[in-house]
């Protein structure tokens, strides 16, 4: 930023009478969110210095464990001691994920369908860094892991991956939990720009309002034996912990259970604002998407059986199904009928048949008519 714009800046902070319409922020903007959360997002782009682009690609990339093989027969406490003692097991290989290929652009948000089981939490794992391909490679901005770490990349700051299970600090309060996580993310600088450092100091108030928890922000958190907020409540206080970092990729897992359906368009379509303006990518493992949800993304992801069924445009996917002869009837949600084709294939594909074996309500007036003696084409 120059020097002149600085100083603008500067000094419109320091006028309380300044018109925020004129593009700089106040306390009215950032705090109190007045135009909205889109709105601020533009206005810190315009002051904060660039921040960096992530594209993380996913290369033929399988992960494997081996397990134990259980033997055929009637089991008890014998063969389970045995089983225990023995130093020899069999073992064999199970596939976690295998062979994926995939690639996040920045400024993207993608949504990634799978039954239960299927390794939805395992690809989101991958592209985080914190599972490590058996064979393949994931490269970030070109580099794996350890060649991004010698120049200076970090994954594990550039990448947050959201956990189904919320874990807390139980006895801090919903506003020094996202403060912790903003000075955690953030280290001010004497040569950075007094507006800069004003953006960091009310991020949490914007957070706050953004997610509805303005009215418990002195409420401690809690868990399961400590009583504190709700557990929609701590649903957000999750999600506004990784809004308040500096993340350029966000790993949700799940992380709309618990939420009611307005609750949870309202933290995705910040995501939508906070993906366009900052540049920024969210890959989100969702069990059932509403329709409005479903249309906040840009790309898809379908699972099965550890492996990638479709991976494109979200806009495209109707298209590449009905090549294949799969249509989605009329009365359901396309969403669902993915996660419906996705857990029984056979039983989507036996119910098609069906369908297209009856006769069109046309083909039923016309026999109708046909038996009274009254058909005229």
């Amino acid at each position: 930023m120059r020097e002149a714009d600085r100083e603008k800046d500067e000094s419109d902070l320091q006028n309380p009478n300044h018109d925020p319409d004129h593009g700089t922020l106040n306390l009215d903007t950032v705090a109190k969110l007045s135009k909205g959360y889109r709105y601020v997002l533009e206005e810190i782009k315009k002051i904060q210095p660039p921040l960096p682009q992530v594209t993380v690609e996913v290369h033929n990339a399988s992960v494997t464990a081996r397990v134990p093989v259980k033997e055929r027969g009637v089991h008890n406490l014998f063969t389970h001691a045995k089983d225990l003692l023995s130093f020899k097991r069999k073992q064999k290989d199970f596939d976690i994920l295998k062979d994926i290929n995939l690639i996040i652009h920045p400024g993207t948000m993608t949504l990634v369908l799978a039954p239960p089981g299927h390794s939805k939490s395992a690809l989101l794992k991958l592209l985080a860094g914190q599972l490590q391909p058996t064979k393949g490679k994931v490269l970030w901005n070109g580099f794996d892991q350890a060649e991004g770490r010698q120049k200076g990349l970090r994954v594990e700051k550039l990448a947050q991956y959201v956990d189904q299970v919320d874990v807390h600090l139980p006895w801090l309060t919903v506003r020094e939990t996202f403060q912790f996580a903003v000075d955690n993310a953030f280290h001010p600088a004497p040569y950075q720009s007094q507006a800069l450092n004003f953006v960091h100091e009310h991020k949490v108030d914007m957070v706050l309002r953004q997610l509805g928890l303005e009215e418990c922000e002195n409420t401690i958190v809690g868990n399961e034996l400590i009583r504190g907020v709700s557990g929609g409540q701590r649903k957000r206080v999750t999600m506004g912990e990784v809004m308040c970092s500096d993340a350029r990729l966000l790993l949700l897992d799940e992380v709309s259970n618990g939420l009611d359906a307005s609750t949870a368009a309202d933290v995705f379509k910040a995501m939508r604002d906070w993906t366009d303006v900052l540049g920024a990518s969210v890959v989100a493992a969702l069990l059932q998407p509403g329709p409005e949800l479903f249309e906040l993304f840009d790309n898809l992801v379908l699972m099965r059986d550890s492996q990638i069924v479709y991976a494109g445009p979200r806009a495209s996917v109707m298209d590449y199904f009905e090549q294949l002869g799969l249509y989605c009837p009329p009365e359901q949600e396309y969403a669902d009928y993915l996660i419906e084709y996705l857990s029984h294939p056979d039983e989507v594909y036996r119910k098609q048949c069906k369908r297209q074996l009856q006769p069109t309500s046309v083909a039923k007036a016309m026999a109708m008519a046909s038996g009274m003696g009254a058909v005229q084409v």
